[in-house]
């Protein structure tokens, strides 16, 4: 008898997998902005919209399918220390996604918004529970740690003030902007304490991320020309970008893996904020680097796309499942 062929079930897709959602969905909104200030045909940021939109529905189905058919990994995610913050990526995505999708589908667009606001709001709470009963390693601190009070709550200003909620805007801003403050200085203790290994070193790309977003939601938020906060906030953005490519060698001794998305929202927010910088009547150096940092995140962030195609075409992108013998079992 002929054996039955094996049952193909679909890839495990890690949290991490949303940053995707995030780099690319920044993009297109980059792109966005940029179509209003140097006059840009509106078809690229259409497409990076719809594909972010398209990205987030795939990874949501496949995400909760993990979920329910292999609860294992799934659970290891939210229980191990070094995978545990990306999880935020999650409601995170739902709520760039809703930003994409913002012009095409508004009342859809709003309820992503909410779901991925309050799914934040629900994640953030409960591992700031985790980290405030202590007993972790300082190996385990990177900056990671920032992505629920800090990347979660600066996303979620942003879109609160996108979807006309100033009253949800300004507390939760405040809520990121202080966080930040309070972890950035744990972080610089690890990395001026320990060498960042190998294999954790695409998590430097979290450390732009919060000065480029908190750069966004605080001109999202404001009216007319951009005040000195928003030019010192994009000052110290500049600064985290400018220190990355200083260490782009010793960044790039770890292969190209999926987190490298990881540096991409950071990239597309900086964009993001520089073009509407000038789109506000901003002026001076940060105004006339502006097409530069579009220009960069454009390149950066479309080589990172295509190491991901490259790496699906070789189907190295999702991780392997362990089959059953290679599963232990008790003697």
């Amino acid at each position: 008898m002929q054996a039955d062929a094996p049952v193909r079930t679909p890839p495990l897709v890690p949290a991490m997998f949303f940053g995707m959602v995030l780099g690319v969905g920044g993009l297109g909104n980059a792109w966005r902005v940029a179509c209003r200030v140097w006059d840009l045909p509106t078809v690229i940021a259409d497409v990076l919209c719809l594909a972010a939109i398209a990205i987030w529905l795939v990874w949501t189905v496949l995400f909760a399918w993990k979920w329910l058919a292999a609860p294992s990994p799934a659970r290891a995610e939210i229980t191990e220390p070094t995978l545990l913050f990306a999880v935020i990526l999650v409601p995170m995505g739902a709520m760039i996604a809703s930003l994409c999708a913002k012009p095409y589908a508004p009342d859809l667009a709003w309820w992503m918004f909410a779901a991925g606001a309050l799914g934040t709001f629900a994640f953030t709470i409960w591992s700031t529970g985790l980290v405030w009963q202590g007993g972790r390693p300082l190996t385990t601190t990177t900056p990671a740690i920032y992505m629920p009070n800090v990347g979660g709550a600066l996303v979620v200003a942003l879109t609160a003030q996108t979807f006309e909620h100033p009253d949800i805007a300004w507390p939760i801003l405040g809520v990121g902007m202080a966080s930040w403050l309070i972890w950035e200085s744990v972080v610089l203790h690890r990395l001026a304490s320990e060498t960042m290994p190998v294999h954790q070193r695409a998590t430097f790309g979290i450390h732009l991320t919060p000065s480029a977003v908190a750069s966004v939601a605080y001109l999202t938020m404001t009216e007319g020309q951009p005040d000195r906060l928003a030019q010192m906030l994009l000052g110290y953005a500049l600064l985290q970008a400018l220190v990355m490519l200083r260490l782009w060698r010793w960044l790039g001794e770890q292969p190209f893996v999926p987190a490298t998305w990881a540096y991409t929202f950071g990239i597309a927010a900086l964009a993001i904020a520089t073009a509407t910088f000038v789109e506000r009547g901003g002026t001076g150096i940060l105004a006339q680097i502006a097409p530069l940092i579009f220009v960069f995140a454009n390149v950066f962030i479309g080589a990172v796309m295509v190491r991901t195609a490259v790496l699906a075409a070789q189907g190295r992108l999702f991780p392997v499942p362990q089959s059953p013998a290679q599963v232990k079992t008790p003697a």
